[in-house]
């Protein structure tokens, strides 16, 4: 061995430079020499930081008294095995009381508002609930009045932010305020410059959409005759992007509001964040495209965000047409490490779940990687290479086969949930059920994970040995073939690898949602949510 080899080094200094490497380039390291894959397969901390990257997790904070590697290691195989056959280890039910207007989940917890007065739309009273946990309760924090009409709001609690919509209908244009308030006392968030975001917009409000990621606050608005997209950096109370467009652009609507600000792509319909400085926009013009952007967070709002990628679906027949095209995925932390997990959610390691409807009435389900999304934004000394960038228009056989899942659906459902790289569908799974044919597909509950590793050898955990009558846990790496019929020009192929989870025998929820550690089945009657069953991974 050469005197100054690399195979030289202690294993104590080997594992310090291994344990700033991420977790792929740490499995490379084990094939370089048997010294490597030795140091590496007898170490706690490499196989932590692994099994972390495999499940699409990063390591939690640090402190006084909580869990060491060894036992975050444990809990996260555990948990693993319980994800994949839906075995979680406590139910707790959760009343509700009041009608509910609006309602989300976000890091462990569970927000709603409920309606004021009928005269005027929109809700006073907010419950917001802490989940309960392996260890601990559930804890629930309400205010009776929160002093503002609220049409929508979203959460952000590793930030303790609470931001309401309130909309004055009373003029026109309209006067649209966005409050940033704390989760935990309702009162004006301390790390923002400004408490209220201001804006005025002409037009009837037929949705709206609201996203905070980091620093950052995204406002979609749908009318009647219109779409507009405004962020701001919600700290330093700066609108760094505003963007709109007419209905007269998607061929369906009247230019009854002509816009001075700059246009939003033809036909816009969707929109959704990659990061706190990316977004994506869909469109429904002509076989339906998804545009990919970047912004700076401290520009003018006239700057006009980069183009970076168009990506277009599949060819449709020409007596057919897209007429609804969105985008979701999880909620963003600002902070990941968040109180007291031993781990959470990669920020980075995302699914985006994209429904399109055609006309007539035919209805799919589109996934794809967050990953693969921001693989499309050059970097830096790639741009730098080039004497002038620009963007490409990728066909759907150069991009959607290998890189989607394309799933019909019978409806459109907003009930479908995400966190990370799962998603629990609401309704019956996008193909018929593994397992014995006797098994309901009522009172069921599925979850997708496109986290899978389809030719790993050396998973520690086996998911097969929990399966029971009730429960069925299947990899899929074939490709799936959604026929062409009458409406694609040839049939849609995809293999992006997935695996489904189900367990039958629960109860037929009005929805069910999903974070890191956790099923939520939601049980309503009236338009009041009455009950949650809390399944506690």
């Amino acid at each position: 061995m050469p005197k100054h080899s690399i195979l030289n080094i202690p294993p104590e200094l080997l594992l310090i430079v291994l344990s700033h490497l991420g977790y792929r380039d740490i499995l490379n390291c084990e094939a370089v020499s048997k010294y490597f894959n030795k140091v590496i397969k007898d170490s706690v901390e490499m196989q932590y930081l692994i099994e972390l990257g495999a499940d699409g997790m990063v390591d939690g904070a640090r402190t006084t008294g909580s869990l060491p590697t060894a036992e975050r290691l444990q809990l996260l195989l555990n948990r693993r095995a319980r994800w994949r056959t839906l075995n979680w280890t406590n139910t707790t039910a959760l009343s509700l009381d009041g009608v509910c207007d609006a309602y989300d989940i976000v890091g462990g917890v569970f927000a709603k508002t409920t309606g004021g007065s009928t005269a005027v739309p929109g809700a006073r009273h907010l419950t917001a609930i802490n989940l309960p946990t392996r260890d601990a309760p559930a804890k629930t924090t309400i205010f009776e009045d929160m002093g503002v009409q609220s049409r929508g709001f979203a959460i952000d609690p590793s930030q303790d932010l609470l931001a309401i919509v309130e909309i004055d209908d009373s003029k026109n244009p309209k006067s649209i305020s966005i409050h940033l308030r704390t989760i935990s006392t309702n009162t004006p968030h301390k790390m923002a410059k400004i408490h209220v975001l201001q804006f005025q917009k002409q037009g009837q409000i037929v949705d709206i959409s609201l996203q905070i990621v980091d620093d950052i606050i995204g406002f979609f608005l749908t009318g009647y005759d219109y779409h507009a997209l405004l962020i701001w950096n919600w700290r330093t109370g700066k609108l760094v992007l505003r963007r709109e467009a007419d209905r007269a652009d998607d061929g369906v609507g009247p230019q009854n509001h002509p816009s001075d600000f700059p246009r939003l792509p033809p036909a816009t319909w969707g929109f959704a964040f990659l990061s706190n400085r990316t977004y994506l926009i869909n469109s429904i013009h002509g076989k339906g495209f998804i545009h990919i952007y970047s912004f700076d967070g401290d520009s003018e709002p006239d700057i006009a965000p980069i183009l970076w990628a168009t990506l277009a679906m599949p060819d449709i027949q020409p007596n057919t047409a897209v007429r609804y095209f969105t985008t979701n995925s999880a909620p963003f932390l600002g902070r990941e490490n968040i109180s007291g997990n031993p781990f959470t959610t990669d920020e980075d390691a995302r699914v985006y779940m994209m429904c399109l409807a055609y006309e007539p009435e035919r209805y799919y389900l589109v996934f794809m990687k967050s990953e693969f999304l921001k693989s499309l934004i050059p970097k830096q000394e790639e741009l730098m290479s080039s004497q002038k960038y620009v963007p490409p228009v990728y066909q759907w056989e150069e991009w959607g086969p290998v890189n989607t899942r394309f799933f019909w659906c019978p409806h459109i459902s907003f009930n479908n949930h995400i966190q990370g790289h799962r998603v629990v569908l609401s309704s019956i799974p996008p193909k018929p059920l593994p397992g014995p044919s006797s098994i309901s597909q009522l009172g069921i509950l599925c979850v997708l994970n496109f986290k899978v590793h389809p030719e790993r050898v050396d998973d520690p955990c086996n998911p097969y040995t929990r399966i029971t009558k009730e429960t069925t846990y299947v990899v899929h790496n074939e490709e799936d073939t959604v026929s062409h019929e009458a409406l694609f020009t040839k049939d849609v192929v995809t293999c992006l690898p997935y695996a489904i989870s189900t367990r039958a025998g629960v109860s037929n929820y009005t929805g069910v949602m999903i974070d890191d550690e956790r099923l939520i089945g939601i049980s309503s009657a009236n338009e009041a949510i009455n009950r949650l069953d809390v399944f506690t991974f």
